[in-house]
């Protein structure tokens, strides 16, 4: 007896099912194609357990593009048994079946319907220096080459024999190759015995970009390993998109600098993120692999000829540090040993992995062991123990929940990846100027919907309006929020409770010429309150609808003036 699972994208596709199979719907589990009868059924509804914010990701992650993400479940799953030909079950499930077939979609699943996907826009300008290390690896030095299809700027830190050989070879406008000092190697702490000493790993580069980076006047900086070959990807409503913009690095370490106990902070891995799971922007004290944004003044260096990110990671948590590893924001870094060059010509393909789990066991005893899993010596770190929380220095409930960064999510129809920043912008600049944001699932139903919660309600100025605006809305602020911390839209939300109507009968627009826009931000019932306001004081005027705008920011002015009593 063959048992295929079955799963449905939604009620349609069900639907379509049950037009061949009777009995078919959403109270059956388990479904006999032979005879066509249902041998399980659903006996009451699953229960939802309680959802705990143990990162406290819903008070502290602020100042970044909206993010959701919630468990994408099948809308139903069924599990098909059958003794016929495995051709026949391909005619119904509509797709080829083999004796390997464990489960299905109906219909057909298709692969990478978000491949096309970039996102684009912002400012590719960040605070903190990026270093790339790498060795032996000119002609495929994948993370320098995405940076700069990113136009982000970054330095590839290599040895004094291969200066010539990556100028030559990598983009120079972002890219700047930086000799290493090789004195850092003399000095470096290998935390071994085993195999070729001059085979340091890429810890020594790492303290030469570490010194380099204070010597600068940085308080941070970032170092990367150098085959992120999959390149990097914001994670948008449960979809990897592929970026073409830098803006979230400066996003990262401006939130980072809202906290005083962040050693570390880096991304995941974009292989770590699944699609289908319920994944949070970050995650708290965990290793910080490959791509780190390290906090200069703490006491630390790096150390040993392998695994040094988990070594490093683990000193700080013990010591009572945090570390931040985002989700929001991924590199697609290539399996160990997989790219030639780096530390798979230095010692793995030589070695293998054992000595470098052992070698954390070693260090950390009390947390790491050696493991053989996935054909391959592994070591297994317990992060169980480490639960500090963030101390943040600034008041989140004041910070703006949503920043878009100015990036814009727009389907390409690009197959290559090899476009830059630019190049996309330019060839789908219209998309840009009609841009909305795609909608890919519905977050209503739980999981991480960090969105804003506010609307906007646009004004656009013209002739002097924008004076008047300037003038009475500072001292209506002034006025009401003698004490700071109130702004024009917490005056206009109180405005529709009162009696106040201003008349706009002897108001005309008389053609003057357009200027500054900007936009007022409320909570959805403000919003609904304020907008009928002005739409009814606005429809009482005796004028024509193409001065809509412009009395709509003349009732602002005058709800202002009234508040900051000038007539």
């Amino acid at each position: 007896m063959t048992k295929i699972i079955c799963r449905f994208d939604d009620q349609a596709s069900l639907d379509e099912m049950s037009m061949k199979l009777k009995g078919l719907s959403k109270e059956v589990l388990e479904y006999n194609l032979d005879t066509q009868e249902v041998l399980k059924s659903r006996k009451g509804s699953p229960k939802k357990g309680a959802f705990t914010d143990k990162h406290m990701v819903r008070d502290y992650f602020k100042g970044f593009p909206e993010y959701q993400s919630k468990k994408i479940d099948a809308f139903h799953k069924v599990i098909f048994h059958t003794e016929m030909d495995l051709s026949e079950v391909g005619e119904i499930l509509e797709q080829g079946i083999t004796e390997k077939t464990k489960s299905v979609w109906f219909p057909k699943l298709i692969q990478g319907k978000r491949a096309t996907y970039r996102a684009v826009g912002g400012s590719s300008e960040n605070n903190y220096p990026i270093y790339v290390v790498s060795k032996g690896r000119k002609d495929n030095c994948t993370t320098s080459e995405y940076l700069s299809r990113m136009e982000v700027e970054h330095y590839v830190v290599v040895e004094p024999f291969e200066v010539q050989d990556y100028k030559d070879s990598l983009e120079p406008k972002f890219a700047k190759v930086l000799e290493m000092d090789l004195s850092y190697k003399d000095s470096y702490d290998t935390f071994s015995q085993i195999g070729n000493l001059n085979s340091t790993g890429p810890g020594a580069a790492r303290n030469f970009c570490w010194e380099h980076s204070m010597k600068s006047g940085f308080k941070w900086h970032w170092v990367m390993d150098d085959n992120a070959n999959e390149g990097f990807h914001m994670l948008y409503q449960n979809a990897k998109i592929k970026c073409r913009s830098g803006a979230y690095f400066k996003a990262m370490e401006d939130w980072v600098d809202k906290f005083d106990n962040i050693a570390i902070a880096g991304l995941n891995y974009t292989k770590f993120a699944m699609e289908p799971s319920k994944t949070p922007p970050y995650s708290l004290n965990t290793r910080i692999y490959s791509f780190l944004l390290i906090r200069n003044d703490i006491p630390y260096r790096w150390r040993g000829r392998y695994n040094e990110d988990t070594d490093l990671s683990l000193r700080v948590l013990k010591d009572g540090w945090c570390t931040v590893q985002f989700n929001s924001f991924l590199a697609g870094k290539i399996t160990t040993q997989k790219v030639k060059g780096g530390n798979t010509e230095e010692f793995y393909s030589s070695e293998g992995t054992k000595p470098k789990s052992q070698m954390l066991e070693d260090m950390h005893p009390d947390v790491a062991k050696v493991v053989w899993k996935f054909n391959r010596w592994h070591h297994h770190v317990d992060y169980t123990g480490y639960n500090q929380k963030l101390n943040p220095i600034v008041d989140f409930s004041k910070e703006a929940r949503v920043n878009d960064l100015g990036i814009k999510i727009i389907d390409t129809n690009e197959v290559s990846t090899k476009n830059t920043k630019s190049e996309l912008e330019e060839r789908y600049s219209e998309s840009l100027l009609n841009y909305s944001n795609p909608k890919f699932n519905n977050y209503e139903d739980g999981g991480f919907n960090l969105v804003d919660n506010f609307k906007s309600i646009e004004f656009t100025t013209y002739g002097n309006q924008l004076e008047d605006i300037v003038k009475h809305g500072g001292l209506s602020v002034k006025k009401l929020f003698p004490s700071g911390g109130g702004n024009l839209s917490d005056i206009i939300c109180r405005v529709p409770k009162t009696n106040f109507k201003p008349s706009l009968v002897q108001d005309v627009r008389n053609d003057l010429m357009e200027g500054k826009k900007f936009k007022l931000k409320f909570s959805k019932e403000c919003y609904d309150s304020v907008s009928s306001y002005i739409d009814s004081i606005v429809g009482e005027s005796v004028f024509c609808d193409m001065d809509y705008e412009f009395l709509k920011t003349k009732v602002l002015i005058l709800i202002l003036k009234k508040i900051s009593n000038v007539d």
